[in-house]
């Protein structure tokens, strides 16, 4: 519930493009934070351009003021692996 409130504030109406056809949490795909899954990464980099997890954690999504060093490593890593 939390999550779909982030997602709808943070993203309006595209918000349901977003989710798409979902039905359970393992849809959202890795787990980099609670609130970061890897389904919203993959929408912020291809509508959104989104490039750098800072460009994702601090432009796009605000969660850089809650994350540790070792989620937004995680992130990082993720992102080069798919030619960030």
């Amino acid at each position: 519930m939390v999550r779909r409130l982030r997602f709808t504030r943070l993203h309006g109406n595209r918000c349901y493009d977003l989710i798409g056809e979902v039905t359970s949490f393992s849809d959202l795909g890795k787990v980099f934070r609670a609130d970061l899954m890897e389904r919203e990464v993959i929408f912020l980099r291809e509508p959104e351009s989104a490039i750098s997890a800072e460009d994702i954690l601090w432009l796009r999504t605000k969660l850089d003021l809650r994350l540790i060093d070792s989620e937004v490593e995680s992130l990082t890593t993720y992102l080069y692996k798919f030619g960030q």
